[in-house]
């Protein structure tokens, strides 16, 4: 981080942080290893781990006292998107904000100067994403996020879809560019929302790089394979609903096709038990739902 122009941050990285004391040095040496002619802060929220998470970041807090501001909870708050709406973008002073969760890290050093300059450089842009690459727990690498052939810039319409356009590790976007709406605790799948919030003020553009390493291990499941899908279902179909209306039910149709698809998902898991009982306990989810 040399040859600061600006006094105050231009990148505000927002990381939460739960339980991940195997993973977060990691996280934190990713951003502190940033090459950027423009400074940065680095803004971490533990979410009252029980493990030593807490002690790890607060001790890279005291080697960085300028660049690590820390937020420690003594209760969990639960939802990813309160903590960030609450808590650590307001905190932010940034013009950009970066995201990166304790338990994912980046993998170029320069990930943050080729973001921003690009971003610099075209302002019809509300933000920039990159290519991830999941790490699997046996150390192996595999799929990668963000990848959509030769396609590099995404609209609103894009936001309309089963899956997210790009892993939440990857995303750089204008604060501005940012509004919540709402209903914006309510919901669940708050990388997808606020992909589709700040495509309402500009496009988004990928850098087809692999930056970043998303960790998929099995910390955390607490509920049954089942009961996670259903609330897949469920929380996307609610999603969509929200985003249909907030963009002006200008992409209603994609938004109908994405709820179709989760509600199909909703029958598969049902698809052993009899009929009438499908019927009725889709009726109610749906109900439950709108």
């Amino acid at each position: 981080m040399e040859g600061f122009v600006h006094k105050e941050p231009l990148v505000s990285i927002c990381c939460i942080t739960y339980n991940h004391a195997d993973f977060i040095s990691k996280c934190l040496d990713s951003f502190v290893m940033q090459k950027t002619t423009f400074p940065i802060e680095i803004l971490v929220h533990d979410d009252a781990s029980t493990d030593d998470n807490a002690k790890i970041i607060e001790a890279y807090a005291k080697k960085y006292p300028d660049l690590i501001h820390c937020v420690f909870q003594t209760v969990n708050q639960f939802q990813i998107q309160n903590t960030l709406t609450n808590i650590l973008i307001p905190m932010a002073k940034g013009k950009y904000i970066a995201l990166c969760e304790g338990d994912d890290y980046w993998e170029d050093a320069n990930k943050l100067q080729k973001q921003v300059q690009f971003l610099e450089e075209n302002p019809r842009y509300s933000g920039c994403f990159h290519y991830t690459q999941q790490l699997e727990p046996n150390g192996k690498l595999s799929q990668i996020y963000g990848k959509h052939g030769a396609k590099l810039t995404f609209t609103s319409k894009d936001t309309f879809a089963k899956d997210a356009i790009c892993h939440t590790s990857s995303i750089l976007f204008r604060k501005n560019c940012f509004e919540i709406p709402d209903w914006f605790e309510k919901i669940h799948g708050g990388d997808l929302s606020i992909y589709s919030i700040i495509s309402s003020k500009g496009s988004l553009r990928c850098i087809p790089e692999v930056m970043s390493i998303y960790r998929k291990h099995p910390g955390g499941f607490t509920k049954s394979a089942i009961a996670t899908e259903q609330n897949h279902h469920t929380n996307r179909i609610k999603l969509m609903h929200y985003l249909d209306e907030y963009h002006e039910f200008k992409f209603h149709k994609q938004a109908m096709k994405v709820i179709k698809f989760h509600e199909d998902g909703l029958k598969g898991i049902y698809r052993y038990t009899p009929y009438e009982k499908i019927k009725n306990q889709i009726k109610k989810i749906i109900k439950a739902i709108k």
